[in-house]
């Protein structure tokens, strides 16, 4: 299986003193004994549950949400600023509450946006449509079931970001790609006065979009290579056609590695494979059975999640809930439980880089030590002793990680 190179970055995390161990011993209990105060108090005011609604309408969702700032910011490219008024204005715990404040936000961001695209204003028009695209994306995140405003938010997010996408540099090109007879769209660039480039397919996780994915195309075309992002099965302009499952997600990075292969301007001899969370799970089973990968960058990736999952946060699986249209968490327990990558990751042959946050409380720090003690072919490590999910909090981690793949492929 070989040793492989292991790199550990940043200082260890403090391990837990005695009060931290008994305090996280004791929370299930402290979660009980609230509910069970709460449901006494629902009896004492006649069947009636607590209603803390004046609490958000006089505080606001800000003091509430703040656990939500380093996953809005760090990971999808808002502003602290832009999140604390949205935040500020939001006054009920209600997901129409979240919606309309973000599309409020959006909204004036959309209109300066076109306003400077209008003007010719080519970097004032990218900054700010961007933004736009992504607030209509936060504001869509609330409403976890399909609807015509859902819909109506979604495709906002798209053509804000379609729009950005031709004032950028290089611009974005729009593709269709061809799976089961069906269109899976996707974006795709290549640096200017680059002959050839090698190519990277990015992958993002669950809940993340090809509009603002979990590694940002911009490092790859920054290093030289070209770049092309699509939708997961049942995510973003995909949910229409694609159900969420393994054989999808194999339909639609295939087809994507086809087209990427036949692209004149770009070397498909030198392709790339990126996936994060769930997209990371994609391009190991892809890269474990397609010889035509020659790198391949796994980033918190899973193994065999069932072995964990009562340690998957509650809100995670419910919005997994509704991506693979369970009915129920058990109907999705068992959609799951057939998920297992064991026997896969020897298949591969490319050079791999396994990377993982030591904090992430998604999926936990040791589904990165199965696969790192399965594979077999040439391996890295990355550990980022302060990385959470995706490693999106590590400032470092995402330049590193273009440095290597950009070595694998010749640049």
């Amino acid at each position: 299986m070989g040793d492989g190179t292991v790199h550990v970055f940043g200082d260890p995390v403090p391990a837990p003193t005695q009060a931290q161990l008994l305090v996280d011993r004791m929370m299930p209990y402290l979660r009980q004994g609230m509910s069970n105060g709460l449901t006494a108090v629902a009896k004492l005011r006649g069947g009636r549950s607590l209603d803390l609604e004046p609490v958000a309408r006089m505080l606001g969702l800000r003091w509430f949400a703040r656990r939500f700032y380093g996953a809005l910011i760090d990971a999808n490219g808002a502003s602290y600023a832009d999140v604390e008024e949205t935040m500020s204005r939001i006054r009920s715990f209600k997901p129409d509450a979240w919606m309309r404040e973000w599309r409020r936000t959006a909204e004036r961001f959309d209109h300066a946006g076109r306003e400077g695209a209008i003007k010719g204003r080519s970097t004032t028009a990218v900054e700010l449509l961007v933004k736009a695209s992504s607030y209509y994306r936060f504001a869509e995140m609330a409403l976890l079931e399909d609807s015509d405003e859902r819909h109506k938010l979604h495709q906002a997010s798209i053509d804000a970001y379609v729009l950005a996408g031709k004032f950028m540099d290089p611009p974005v090109e729009r593709v269709c790609l061809r799976v089961n007879g069906l269109e899976s769209p996707a974006y795709f660039r290549v640096p200017r006065q680059v002959d050839r480039p090698p190519v990277v397919l990015v992958i993002p996780g669950l809940g993340m979009v090809k509009e603002h994915g979990d590694f940002p195309d911009g490092v790859l075309i920054a290093r030289g290579m070209a770049a092309m992002t699509i939708d997961l099965p049942g995510q973003g302009e995909n949910r229409q056609h694609f159900a969420m499952d393994q054989t999808n997600a194999l339909s639609i990075v295939t087809a994507a590695i086809d087209y990427l292969a036949g692209r004149a301007d770009v070397d498909g001899a030198r392709m790339g494979l990126i996936g994060t969370s769930m997209g990371a799970a994609a391009a190991l089973l892809a890269a474990a059975h397609d010889r035509r990968i020659k790198a391949l960058v796994e980033i918190a990736g899973f193994y065999y999640p069932t072995a964990w999952w009562d340690r998957f946060p509650y809100d995670i699986k419910e919005f997994l809930r509704y991506v693979m249209g369970a009915k129920d968490q058990q109907e999705l327990l068992d959609l799951i439980r057939p998920v297992n990558l064991q026997g896969h990751v020897r298949e591969i042959r490319c050079p791999l880089l396994v990377v993982h946050g030591q904090q992430d409380v998604i999926v936990p720090f040791e589904e990165s030590d199965l696969i790192w003690a399965e594979a077999t072919a040439p391996k890295e490590r990355f550990i980022f002793a302060s990385g959470d999910h995706g490693c999106v909090n590590v400032g470092e981690a995402r330049p590193l990680i273009g440095d290597w793949i950009a070595e694998k492929l010749g640049v």
